[in-house]
């Protein structure tokens, strides 16, 4: 089905009338947590809005273009993030590797080792999801996916990517009312050194953050890539080719 301007305006004022339903029945308090009003006005914002103005007032063309620059931006984020978590998890190995030797032969040894590997990690780990989205590292199940036709696998490639954003989005909703919390009542942690204990939750929080920033981005660089070469050719502008956003490959080529 070839896109065409009024399905594209019929697209965004069906948007408008969704996005007043669900933020009507938040006002109601009707059941509609405000972390699902939340992310339903953000991406109705990026889909529904900037979208079709920026295909509008830039023409086709030039936003894709400028979709693609601001997005090898953040394929250069997720790749420095990706190579500095993984200089922390060397860094961690030869630290615990001392610590072992040092007990043996009764060196110097760092007090609070246990927590401050656990934090090392919990950076390492979190950090990391972003560069491992990007390039394609995330396990994937795709036995059905060659059964599959182009727009489907689309769809189902944009589904579950949909599926990470409500993972990441709810996990970092509750980190940050948790990190809040222990920030207002003073925790601490039980061992040495005594660290406030929002400090290392701020880094889970983060990192979840950045997954969901991650997986906004990669949805609408789907629906970008799709809707605007086809608006382009509808303008009759120069052929663009649309890229294929996970092909794995992409946090890499920032390099």
């Amino acid at each position: 089905m070839a896109l065409t301007i009024p399905r594209l305006l019929g697209g965004l004022f069906l948007g408008w009338v969704v996005f007043i339903a669900v933020l009507l029945l938040f006002l109601l308090k009707i059941s509609v947590p405000i972390e699902i009003t939340a992310v339903f006005s953000l991406l109705f914002i990026l889909f529904l809005v900037w979208l079709p103005l920026s295909a509008w007032t830039l023409g086709a063309r030039d936003a894709l273009l400028f979709t693609r620059t601001i997005s090898q931006v953040f394929d250069r984020l997720y790749f420095i993030l990706g190579y500095v978590c993984g200089l922390e998890l060397l860094l961690l190995g030869f630290f615990i590797t001392y610590q072992v030797v040092a007990r043996k032969l009764d060196w110097i040894q760092a007090p609070g080792t246990d927590v401050m590997s656990g934090y090392v990690l919990a950076m390492a780990a979190t950090w990391a999801f972003s560069y491992s989205l990007r390039s394609g590292a995330h396990v994937r199940i795709d036995v059905l996916l060659p059964y599959m036709g182009q727009k489907t696998r689309s769809t189902a490639d944009w589904m579950a990517m949909a599926a990470v954003l409500f993972l990441g989005w709810v996990t970092m909703w509750k980190m940050w009312e948790t990190v809040a919390n222990n920030y207002t009542r003073g925790v601490v942690t039980n061992d040495y050194p005594l660290t406030p204990l929002f400090i290392p939750k701020i880094v889970v929080a983060l990192g979840f953050t950045l997954l969901c920033v991650t997986a906004i981005h990669m949805m609408y660089l789907m629906v970008a890539e799709f809707v605007l070469t086809n608006v382009n050719r509808l303008q009759g502008g120069e052929e663009i080719e649309a890229l294929e956003v996970l092909t794995g490959e992409a946090a890499g080529a920032a390099d």
